[in-house]
Parts: C-alpha cells; structure tokens; sequence
C-alpha cells in the first residue's frame, strides 16, 4: 500500500486528527445526510464496510518484479468520508488485513514514517490473518552501504513479527531477500497461499531460499519463480494448485509425489540437470503416483530429453480425473508414445490438450494422430510448431485429416473412415504453423474444418497463429471467400500472427482485392 504516489497523502490523512477543518468542515452535513450511521449501531456498520473489500486475487503465475498497486484503498475511501466513518473504519479490522509494501532503500531514507504507518496499518487488523503483498526493488541491493542497509530490516522486523499471522504472501524481490524471511511468533503457520517471483541479483551470491524454520508451512497454493525446489522449504501434502517456474524434472516428480490433493499442476521452464540421475530415480520407485483429484496437468521443457526419459517419467503416473493436458517440447516424435500410455491407464477423458513443440518433423504425423484417437472426448486442441522441417509442413496433415472427416461427415458417407469419429466434439482448435519458410500450405482445407451449419458438434473457435516473415503468407481468393462467409455465420476466426499485429486473412482480403468487390 505504501508506495511514493501514495505515501504523502496517506501519511498526511492518517495523521490529520478529529478536529482537523478538513473533517469537520462537512461532518455536520454528511451526518445529516447519512442514514446508514443514525440507524444502524457501528458494528452492523462496520461489518456492511467489510463487504466493500475485493475479492482474493486469482491463483496464477509468479509476479513479475515490478511495482503493483493495491487493491485494498477501501479502509482509507471509507475514512475519508466523515469522522463517524473514520472512526468505524479504524476500527473494523478486516479492512486492514491487506497490505501491500514496497521496500525501495532510497525511499525509506527520504520518507522515515513508512515504517511507522506499516505498523499502525497492521495494528488495526487486530488478530486476523493477514494477505501481505511485499515488492523489494532490484535497486534495494547489498551493494548499498552497511547503513543503508539498516534502514529495510526494521520493515524485516515488522513482516516477521506478524508471521504466525500469514494466511496470503505474494513478495517479489532479489533472490537475497527471502533469506531475511523467518518465523518470530511461536505456533504452526497458516499460510494458505504463497506467491515467489525472485529475481537472481548479480552483485550478490547468494540464491534464492525460502525457509521459515523447523515448524514448516503447508500452503494449498504454491506459485514460484526464480527460487528452486531444494531450496523451497516448505510441506506438499496440503497443496492443490501449483505454479512452478524453472524446476528440475526430478522436482517435477517429488512434487507431484508428494503432494496427494493436487488438483492443478503447472510446471514451466522445466530442465533436465542429468538423465542418468532421473532414470536412477524413477527405476528405484516402489510404487507408483496416483493422483485422483489431479485435473489439469502442464508440463513445459526447455531442454531436449531423452526418449527413456519421458517413458519413465509418465510411466510413474496414474491420472484417472485429468481432464485438462499440456506438454511443450523441444520435439514430438516418440514422446508421445509414454502420453497415450498414461491416457490409457488412468482412463481419464482429456477435454482440452495443448502439444507445442519448437522443431518439428512430418514423420511425428502418426504418433500425434494415435494420441488424438485416444481423445474422443476433446473440445480444445492446440498443436503448435516454431520451426517446421522436411515436406510438406507438419501441420499440413492434422488440417487435412480434421478437414476431410468433416467433409465426410457433410455428405453423410463415413465408409471411407474410421470405425471411430475423429475428434467428433472438437469446438476450438489452434493451429500454430511457425515459420512456412516459402513452402505450401493447405490454406484451401481450412473452411472445410467448420463442416455444416446445422451439425451440433460444429467447430466453433479456429486460431491460426504464425511468425511474421517477408514475403508474409495469404491464402487463396476463394478459400477468403469462404472464411468471410463463415465469419458472418458467427464463427470466431482469429488468423493474427503471434505478435498480434497482423492478420492472414485481412492480409489475403487485401492481396486478392476483395475489400473493393
């Protein structure tokens, strides 16, 4: 809540007495006029006060290390009022359970009472649980002299003091700065949800490590970047979403072994340290992982990985409620063998799937097509590539195959297809085609993938994303035609490329001079 928009005018409101003019110049009026304080007592004033917070900040990825601003003005907005209100408000704790702290070295020096006011905020919130939001600048480095560094471990002082109370910490600093973070009050934590964004300060070599002490906490959400697994002290059992950013393969694996009530799991900038060291690890498991309540699962590598591996990996696996499941790869190819092989055991029904990969190859068209027979459930497919390889593209066969099953499916005549309808529920699919590089694309089968009008399982929503290169691409004039058509009928067609700026089909509309028709 204290950052340098904010400070003087809170410092100088928080200040201001009673008796200022500036309050009772219209307290007279405003009591006047003000049926909710003459009729109601303060305590049925200050609860309906309460219903003025915001709600909880939705579970996603780390913070990025910049300055946020609260979301928590109500307790202020509402002393300002007149002093009837003020005086409610002060002493409604759950207006005060919010705070949000930038920790800047210069600023502290230049505004001394920061401190002061973080303190009288936290006072009023009696002994509620506290939801602390805390953003250290990467400026606020131990490069700074001994004394000035003095002047941010008092406001360490205060964050630890009121640890017992933690039930929501969002804190985004130097990787330094966790280490200051500690347990000060006797009784197990209650943390509830717990929000990391480090950023590696180069001036110093210490890493990231969240540890509070022996008395560990149990978080049910967890979302960390730039802070790794072994140096993340905390308890799993409790966990039901993840959001991990930058973690081994093997702290994949620990996680999701011990972490039994997972119900989402996000892994990304996922590395693989040592093979050798992962297949020793799995080969040496007793039993395997079976997560019942595990729904969506994303797991995306930075790094190439060996085909045994990934085998291992998902062979330790039983997922029976997923329904939702990403995966991002260097490559396909064989990796998708160990994937239908879970989707098998657990007998789960896939809804949404997300396969991106950076290269790719048109002999991975088969383990791709075996992946999707086993989805006859899906609703959203996303299949994307950056570097396309060999001829035709790699994508050119999955728009083929989706196109001539709803081709078929208009003209009432499936006896050239399979016994089992190919994606027969599919209501949104992005095609990410990557760079063409020149080569052809089947642009022509992209209207066909839409099928009739009248068929209720009709595709709804088709993104084709692309990487802007020279020449740009565009489809044939008859193919905009029929894409013009579509949109008129109420399908969504986005056809931008990945930066959003330009888009395929306007760009066809202008090439073919339709805009002029």
């Amino acid at each position: 809540m204290f950052n340098e928009t904010f400070f003087p005018a809170c410092q100088g409101f928080i200040d201001m007495p009673m008796e200022h003019p500036l309050f009772c110049a219209g307290t007279e009026i405003t009591a006047r006029h003000d049926p909710l304080t003459r009729q109601l007592p303060p305590e049925i004033v200050g609860d309906i006060f309460g219903f003025t917070l915001p709600c909880t900040a939705a579970f996603g990825r780390a913070s990025p290390l910049v300055k946020r601003s609260s979301n928590n003005a109500a307790a202020l907005k509402l002393g300002g009022v007149c002093r009837t209100w003020r005086a409610i408000a002060w002493s409604t704790p759950q207006l005060w359970t919010d705070l949000y702290i930038l920790i800047d070295l210069v600023d502290l020096t230049r505004n001394p009472r920061r401190l002061e006011l973080a303190q009288d905020w936290l006072s009023r919130a009696g002994q509620l649980p506290l939801s602390l939001r805390i953003v250290v600048t990467i400026d606020s480095t131990p490069r700074h002299s001994a004394s000035e560094l003095q002047s941010f471990k008092p406001f360490v002082s205060l964050i630890n003091r009121y640890s017992a109370r933690w039930k929501d910490l969002d804190i985004a600093c130097p990787d330094w700065f966790l280490m200051f973070l500690a347990m000060e009050t006797h009784g197990s934590p209650i943390l509830q949800r717990l929000c990391i964004s480090s950023v590696h300060d180069p001036w110093n070599a210490e890493y990231a490590s969240f540890d509070l002490g022996s008395d560990l906490p149990a978080p049910m959400e967890i979302s960390v970047a730039g802070c790794s697994f072994t140096n993340l002290h905390i308890r799993w059992n409790n966990a039901t979403r993840v959001n991990i950013e930058g973690i081994t393969l093997v702290g994949c694996f620990h996680i999701l072994k011990q972490a039994p009530n997972l119900a989402d799991a996000n892994f990304s900038r996922v590395l693989v340290m040592n093979s050798l060291d992962i297949v020793e690890l799995m080969e040496s498991m007793d039993q395997p992982i079976v997560l019942h309540g595990l729904r969506h699962l994303q797991l995306d590598l930075q790094s190439s990985i060996m085909h045994e591996v990934m085998d291992l990996f998902f062979a330790s696996l039983t997922l029976p409620a997923l329904t939702q499941l990403g995966i991002g790869l260097v490559s396909l190819s064989k990796h998708l063998t160990p994937v239908i092989a879970l989707i098998r055991r657990s007998s789960c029904q896939i809804t949404s799937l997300s396969l991106t990969r950076k290269y790719s190859r048109g002999d991975e068209h088969n383990h791709l097509v075996s992946l999707l027979h086993e989805t006859p459930e899906l609703r959203q497919l996303q299949v994307a590539v950056k570097y396309g390889r060999g001829q035709p593209h790699p994508q050119t066969r999955l728009i083929q195959l989706l196109a001539q099953t709803r081709r078929y499916a208009v003209h009432e005549s499936r006896r050239m297809l399979d016994s089992r309808p190919f994606l027969p529920n599919l209501k949104s699919f992005h095609c990410g085609i990557g760079r063409l590089g020149g080569r052809p694309f089947p642009w022509a089968d992209v209207p066909d993938l839409f099928g009739s009008p009248q068929d209720s399982c009709q595709l709804k929503q088709l993104r084709v994303s692309w990487i802007r290169e020279v020449p740009p691409p565009y489809c044939e004039k008859e193919t905009a035609l029929r894409l013009l058509e579509l949109i008129d009928v109420g399908i969504h067609l986005d056809m931008r490329d990945t930066k959003g700026e330009l888009d395929l089909l306007q760009l066809s509309i202008d090439y073919h001079s339709l805009s002029d028709a």
